[in-house]
């Protein structure tokens, strides 16, 4: 029997097997950096959250009869949605990022661990003020 040395091949790896084990490393590898990339991009708002992100660090200073539209839009921003019931103008703030935590919790194989955001404010406005409001988070 002869030694094998560090730098001679070793008799028993073909040249089929040293491929596969290069393919197999290179594998390895190429999933190893799609993981990390894909950790590194979970942070920051994703296409599959709903409505947008709104400052709800006002909702505590609505008052019925006294805030206006003008208030509310200069405080908080664009709603993300306008109706019109009975007259009545009613603006929606509405956003939630549930869904892609659960897909970024997916896509780290659980150690994602960002508790989701879901808020909403309804305004109800009789002409330029605020008639009533409710808000849930």
């Amino acid at each position: 029997m002869r030694p094998i040395s560090a730098t001679s091949s070793h008799p028993s790896l073909s040249s089929h097997s040293r491929r596969l084990f290069v393919a197999l490393a290179l594998s390895l590898s190429l999933a190893s950096l799609g993981c990390l990339s894909g950790c590194a991009a979970l942070d920051g708002p994703a296409a599959s959250d709903t409505g947008r992100p709104f400052d709800d660090s006002y909702v505590a200073q609505i008052k019925k009869g006294v805030t206006t539209k003008a208030d509310i839009k200069k405080n908080i921003g664009e709603p993300w949605q306008t109706t019109v019931t009975a007259g009545n103008d009613s603006w929606t703030y509405h956003y939630s990022d549930a869904y892609a935590n659960a897909l970024k919790r997916s896509q780290s194989f659980g150690l994602y661990r960002k508790d989701p955001i879901n808020k909403m404010l309804v305004i109800t406005f009789t002409g330029d003020k605020v008639l009533d409001f409710s808000y849930t988070k």
